[in-house]
């Protein structure tokens, strides 16, 4: 069960803490409902260097592509049977703005979503649902495109069809991530999206001699004993875990050789002296089937019977801010800040934390 942390009035912050050996798949299903993941940043404590296969890993190119296409493409029968009703591909547009733009999205599961103006709305002619962000001034338009009376001559299937092309008809840029399990379809791919294959802009960074927090996976609250703090809280990690996101290691600590007027950020305590680390980050696109397998590989790493991996790791995964929908098909709004993102955490002692940040708004 996921426990509400406290945090900033903006967002919320959720945590979910359990054992690797026992609660594995409610985490690899809580990754599954993220479709729609921008960025990926994977922290090392205690590294300098990694064994092969996770220098393998870190140096793979991670791939999606881009497309522009109309919706009435996306619901012709053969690419609904090829790919949607396979479960292999998500699609989100991109260059809109959830709040006041229109927005579009393809789940894993098939299901088509529309983020609607109310002139859009009332243009389009399919029943949808008031936002629950801006009541009667926005809608969610939702089709199952793997209905089993979404098929081409039925009712349904003709009057969806004919409202997206002779009603809203438009050509939108999007992001597309598929899963597919044979190269040698991509090349049909690619021809029948008219996309183009696009790689994941990979930045690495080696750390020296930054304050770690001490954390134990056992106690996320922080452990006191007889008056003496051993470990810190999960919400001063995540803090400290956004410090380092933002490069801000070596700049915003206090005692660092910055202007005095710069705000600064002391570690929480307690914490100890790291001499070295590796940051890794994935921008793009990437799909909750290569986070497990990168959360998969990590665990086998950190949880090595000689003890010669890091204490920890922690992987931070961020989604796009204009998505319309956050995890499953709960709507996605922007409000202050757009948060939707996440932070996996494990431990060599086999536990870990599942940490879900998400707007004041927004439900999971």
């Amino acid at each position: 069960m996921a426990i509400k942390v406290p945090s900033g009035p903006s967002s919320q912050l959720w945590l979910i803490q359990g054992d690797c050996s026992h609660r594995w798949n409610t985490l690899a299903k809580r990754i599954a409902d993220h479709p729609f993941n921008h960025a990926l940043e994977v922290l090392l404590p205690h590294s300098a260097t990694v064994p092969d296969y996770i220098e393998l890993l870190f140096s793979t190119p991670q791939s999606y592509y881009t497309a522009h296409l109309s919706l009435s493409h996306i619901i012709q029968p053969d690419i609904i049977s090829k790919y949607i009703a396979l479960g292999s591909i998500s699609a989100l547009s991109v260059g809109t703005r959830i709040d006041i733009d229109n927005v579009y999205c393809l789940l894993p599961t098939g299901k088509l979503i529309l983020s609607l103006d109310k002139d859009t709305y009332e243009q389009l002619g399919l029943q949808g649902r008031p936002s629950r962000y801006t009541k009667n001034q926005r809608f969610m338009v939702e089709l199952d495109l793997t209905a089993p009376h979404f098929k081409p001559g039925k009712p349904n299937y003709e009057r969806v069809k004919w409202c997206l092309t002779e009603r809203l008809d438009l050509e939108v840029d999007f992001v597309i991530c598929w899963n597919g399990n044979d190269v040698d379809d991509e090349p049909k791919f690619l021809e029948d999206f008219k996309a183009i294959k696009q790689i994941c802009q990979l930045d690495k960074e080696t750390l020296a001699s930054f304050p770690m927090p001490t954390i134990r996976g056992d106690h996320p609250h922080g452990l006191v004993e007889d008056g003496e703090v051993l470990s810190c809280t999960v919400q001063e990690f995540h803090t400290w875990l956004g410090v380092v996101a933002n490069g801000g290691l070596t700049t915003f600590y206090e005692g660092s050789a910055v202007d005095s007027y710069v705000s600064r950020f002391l570690p929480p305590e307690p914490h100890s002296e790291c001499q070295h680390g590796i940051r890794t980050r994935w921008t793009g696109m990437m799909s909750p089937a290569s986070i497990v397998h990168l959360l998969e590989k990590l665990r086998d790493y950190v949880s090595t019977v000689d003890g010669s991996g890091p204490p920890w790791v922690a992987v931070t995964v961020w989604g796009f801010e204009d998505a319309p929908v956050s995890w499953r098909t709960n709507e996605h709004g922007y409000c202050q800040s757009g948060d939707n993102h996440y932070t996996v955490v494990m431990f060599r002692t086999g536990h870990f934390w599942y940490l879900n940040m998400l707007g004041s708004h927004d439900i999971i």
